[in-house]
């Protein structure tokens, strides 16, 4: 029992001494440094961070450790949240957690210089959002990543060097724009793009010494910037390659000296050409810085006299554009010796690429000796605005025909304009014939017209229609011409003794309205009794219901007064034909049957 006790008082007083103000493990040395209180455990084997450090640490140093692994919370648990600088250096850290930097939002410093780490923790930062001082030194890391760093926006020197970095993608140090140290040097770096330190504007200090940099047209941009930046370096960056520039400082090379070598871009290597024609040759060219190009036949310089106003100039040398440029080569009044190679040589710093172009040369065909190329293209496009405005004015007319109204809508709508008019003139013309027929006389001749038949003044138009119609139609009136010519071709009183003896043959006059009964019943065989009888059905009929109904007759026009020529023809006795007896088919309508008969005892002279 009293050993017991003993222990326990043991433990208790050591429990008290640690957690008293000024204790320092046994691992560690504690001290103040620079103002600040300072905790260092270094080269002692640890594996974790050691318990009882005060808490009021301030900068911890745990390099030379084997620590190897960097767990969740580690500062936490050991109560080391108030610390500003964290040296973990040469620890074969090989894993950092996300967390492990939790509760640290004081951290400054944080140096994890040569370790095992093969990329950037950037999930690591996000739990000290004001570190100012990072380096990453001597770990095999290959790649920076694009916004590596977007979390210490107050980022102000970050160390990259002596690590095994090959690329550098691009915006890797996008949110760090307040960096002003940057050290990059002892890596495998053959290049960097200009949207990777190019937006670092403050920029006081960068190393990139002991880099394979390739000096080629690819890092011209970078040759600029320190030159336009005037960022000082402690040791000046040297060329790995090309051959040409070799071991050579930047300061040493000229901007130029960053050239890559042209190409030659074709377009056609072969070119045709008629005699006494002209020919251009194009050499496209893409290069960095501008190069120099010459042209060659048969081994002698295409010299350039495009700026000599002389006729009889043969080549002309065109060019146009910087690090894409284009040459032309203008062959004017081409000959057969012409024909053969041309050689495009391209040049500059970083060396010359040559294109040789064909041109074939061919006899000018008969008919064309006269016209030019010139001359052929511009009637050609003459030609074709010819059939471009042609096919224009056809879709246009095209286009206003659609708009018109169709041919079958205008015909009807003159047949209703015209029945409309027929209509008006037949009325206005009836009313002109009821007038004009007192007044017209049948004295007077005319040899223009035959004399228009009248079928209902004819005694044979009654006998062969039976029966009768009850109403006395309108008398149709005698025209000039019917009046006159029955006075030459009919004895006088012809008509009257016809009537005369129709009268005394038939008992009848001949305008007679009254219906022949009886001789119906005598051809029948009925009586007056059986025919009442078998009629009694139609007692209230008219005598002439159901027979047909004559439309009246209308005069024809009054003709003009003959004029001289035709008192002329008069005088030479021209003959005119009787009118020849035909009876209209009764489906033919009276107007058409009046037309039909003017046409055929007309005689128009």
């Amino acid at each position: 029992m009293h050993l017991a006790y003993v222990t326990l008082t043991v433990l208790l007083v050591v429990h008290e001494i640690r957690a008293s103000p000024g204790y320092c493990p046994s691992v560690c040395s504690c001290k103040w440094k620079s103002g600040k209180r300072t905790v260092e455990c270094i080269d002692r084997g640890l594996i974790t961070i050691p318990e009882g450090i005060e808490s009021e640490t301030q900068v911890l140093d745990m390099s030379g450790n084997n620590l190897q692994i960097l767990p969740r919370d580690t500062f936490m648990r050991t109560n080391l949240l108030n610390l500003q600088k964290l040296f973990l250096r040469s620890c074969r850290l090989g894993q950092v957690d996300a967390h492990s930097l939790r509760g640290l939002t004081n951290l400054v410093e944080l140096d994890l210089t040569n370790n095992l780490l093969t990329y950037v923790p950037s999930s690591t930062f996000q739990d000290t959002p004001y570190l100012r001082e990072l380096s990453l030194a001597k770990n095999p890391i290959q790649k920076i990543d694009s916004f590596a760093f977007h979390l210490v926006p107050n980022l102000l020197k970050l160390d990259l060097s002596n690590c095994q970095i090959k690329v550098v993608s691009p915006k890797s140090f996008q949110e760090i724009v307040a960096l002003d140290t940057l050290k990059m040097n002892d890596n495998q770096l053959t290049y960097l793009g200009p949207d990777t330190i190019g937006d670092l504007n403050k920029l006081r200090r960068i190393e990139l010494h002991n880099n394979p940099w390739f000096c080629d047209c690819s890092l011209r941009w970078m040759k600029v910037w320190l030159n336009e930046r005037n960022v000082p370096y402690s040791v000046p960056p040297m060329c790995d390659g090309p051959d040409r520039v070799q071991n050579k400082a930047f300061a040493e090379l000229h901007i130029d000296d960053f050239a890559c070598r042209p190409e030659v871009k074709y377009d056609n290597r072969y070119v045709e050409a008629v005699e006494r024609g002209n020919a251009t040759i194009f050499c496209r060219v893409h290069s960095t810085p501008e190069s120099h190009i010459t042209w060659y036949k048969d081994g002698k310089i295409l010299f350039n006299d495009s700026y000599i106003y002389n006729l009889n100039q043969k080549f002309v040398i065109l060019e146009n554009g910087f690090t894409d440029k284009i040459s032309s080569l203008i062959i004017r009044n081409i000959e057969e010796s012409d024909a053969g190679q041309y050689f495009c040589v391209v040049e500059n710093r970083a060396g010359n690429t040559e294109a040789n172009f064909t041109l074939f040369v061919s006899k000018r065909l008969i008919g064309a000796s006269a016209l030019g190329d010139g001359r052929i293209n511009t009637l050609s496009l003459v030609l074709i605005i010819m059939i471009v405005l042609i096919l224009g004015i056809i879709a246009f007319l095209m286009s206003k025909i659609k708009r018109l109204p169709k041919a079958t809508e205008i015909i009807n709508e003159i047949k209703i304009k015209k029945d409309d008019k027929g209509e008006k003139d037949k009325e206005s013309k009836e009313d002109d014939d009821e007038t004009d027929e007192e007044k017209m006389s049948h004295d007077t001749i005319s040899y223009v017209k035959a004399p228009p038949y009248t079928p209902a003044t004819h005694p044979a138009y009654y006998d062969q229609y039976d029966p009768k119609p009850l109403n006395k139609p309108p008398p149709r009136p005698v025209s000039l011409s019917q009046s006159q010519t029955s006075e030459y071709l009919y004895p006088p009183g012809f008509w009257e003794n016809s009537q005369n003896e129709y009268l005394k043959n038939t008992g009848r006059r001949f305008d007679d309205r009254t219906p022949i009964i009886s001789d119906v019943l005598s051809v029948s065989g009925l009586s007056e009794d059986d025919f009442s009888y078998h009629n009694t059905l139609a007692a209230d009929y008219p005598p002439d219901y159901g027979l047909p109904i004559i439309p009246p007759a209308t005069n024809p026009p009054v003709p003009p007064l003959p004029d001289a020529k035709t008192l002329r023809v008069w005088q030479r006795g021209v003959p005119v034909l009787p009118p020849v007896m035909r009876r209209p088919p009764s489906a033919i309508s009276e107007e058409t049957y009046r037309d039909r008969e003017r046409d055929e005892h007309g005689t128009n002279v």
